[in-house]
This record gives structure tokens, C-alpha cells and sequence, in this order.
């Protein structure tokens, strides 16, 4: 009998440990790597451990939707390859359980390379982050970080402004300041003209001259000389975490 046909994709990353010690900080640091859990008394279960090989293999069977992962801890050379494969049943539904597969590269790989060299201190990610959408997200992030000195867990994408959109909609962009999370989003909509929203304006005051609106994205000469912000012109909207 022939078994109903996955979906399935899959991602990888190589750490400079050895793969017990990488089971161990993926399971027993995931509070540190990624984001602390929730209180004692305030559980909710996202998913249901079917795996648990210390040293070799870890699967859980998500809650929230159609999602299984697998994960496997491989010797490679000196350390180990973290091979994460997320599978959805034909017919099945993908409500963010295939995440592990884009989030452990990008935030455990980083981790096991630093986590000797740094506090093994929890931090708490605010429960709401804000979210600010923009005509032009990745010109708008690029420029963020480079007046505000923002940092994301993430390379700042190139290319194409707005990103295509993935099977999720369109990519948002991450930065963390502090203990919250400011995602940069694509502005949908239309203006009362009917014309398509443009990209946030940042308003700045000239000492002895007109306010100046510096977009994202303006050179840096535009910037000099701006001493006040009086105000944005963003569409701002809180995102529940």
C-alpha cells in the first residue's frame, strides 16, 4: 500500500560540538538560544515529544497544527551536523510548526559557537512586539540599522524590495532591542488618493531651518545636522508575540 505523500523540507547547520553536547544544549538551553518558555503555571503544550535518543535523534509531533520534526545530531569532523527535517501529512496545515526549520540555523548554530564566552542568562521576551510596515521593508531595515545601529538575528536581505512572498505571506524582517522584537513588515493599502502608500518618512528639524523628511534609504548627507525628531509618518500596528 503506498503511503500518502509528505511535505517536507529540510535544513542543516554545523556546530564545533560534539553531538551529545549539542543534543543537550538544544534541549536543555533552548531558554537561552531561542525563547524562554512559559512561567510554571502559565504551560501551554505546543507539541508531544515522539523522539528522545540523547546524542543522536530528538522528533516531537506539534499541537498546533499538522507539523512533525525530527532531529538528528551527526559526527561531523571535529563537531556535529543538526539536520532538522519538519513533514506535513497531504492535506495537513503548516500554522508556523515548520519554523524550526529556518530558526535553528540562524539561532542555534550562533549560539553553540558563543555559549562558553557568554552569561548563561535567561531574558524574557515581551509578550507584545511592535510591528511597522513600510512600502520598501528591506531599504527601510537596511536604514534603520544604519542611523539607529539596530541588529537582527538575521543577514539584511538584498534584491528585490518588497520580497517575494513565501508560502507564509510576505518575510518579515526581525530586530531585537532589548527585550522586545521590532518586526518591519510590507505596507498593503492605498492612500485617500487612491494612490499606494509610500515608505515611512522620519521628520527632522534643521537647527534654523524647515523640518527635513529623510526616507529610508536617503543618504547619509540627508541625515546631518538633524537634531529632533517630531514625528513619523508609519503605519504602526502591535503584534501579539
Amino acid at each position: 500500500m503506498t503511503e500518502p505523500a509528505q511535505d517536507t523540507s529540510v535544513s542543516s547547520v554545523e556546530v564545533a560540538v560534539d553531538p551529545d553536547t549539542a543534543f543537550a544544549a538544544f534541549t536543555e538551553e533552548l531558554d537561552l538560544w531561542w525563547v524562554r518558555g512559559p512561567a510554571a503555571g502559565d504551560a501551554l503544550e505546543l507539541g508531544v515529544i515522539t523522539v528522545w535518543e540523547p546524542g543522536k535523534r530528538l522528533g516531537w509531533r506539534s499541537s498546533v497544527d499538522d507539523v512533525s520534526i525530527d532531529i538528528s545530531f551527526e559526527p561531523a569532523g571535529d563537531g556535529c551536523l543538526v539536520r532538522v527535517q519538519a513533514s506535513i501529512p497531504a492535506g495537513g496545515q503548516d500554522r508556523g510548526g515548520t519554523a524550526w526549520v529556518r530558526v535553528t540555523p540562524k539561532w542555534f548554530g550562533p549560539w553553540c559557537a558563543r555559549r562558553d564566552s557568554v552569561p548563561r542568562e535567561v531574558r524574557d521576551l515581551a509578550r507584545l512586539a511592535l510591528g511597522v510596515s513600510y512600502a520598501r521593508p528591506a531599504a527601510a531595515a537596511r536604514w534603520l540599522a544604519g542611523v539607529f545601529g539596530f541588529t537582527s538575528p538575521d543577514p539584511l536581505p538584498e534584491g528585490p524590495d518588497p520580497l517575494g512572498d513565501g508560502a507564509h505571506g510576505h518575510p518579515w524582517i526581525e530586530f531585537r532591542l532589548g527585550d522586545s522584537s521590532l518586526m518591519i513588515f510590507k505596507l498593503e493599502g492605498r492612500d485617500r488618493t487612491g494612490q499606494p502608500v509610500g515608505p515611512a518618512v522620519l521628520r527632522r528639524r534643521r537647527p534654523g531651518g524647515p523640518p527635513v523628511d529623510v526616507r529610508p534609504g536617503a543618504p547619509d548627507h540627508a541625515l546631518s545636522g538633524c537634531v529632533q525628531t517630531s514625528s513619523w509618518a508609519a503605519k504602526r500596528s502591535a503584534t501579539a508575540r
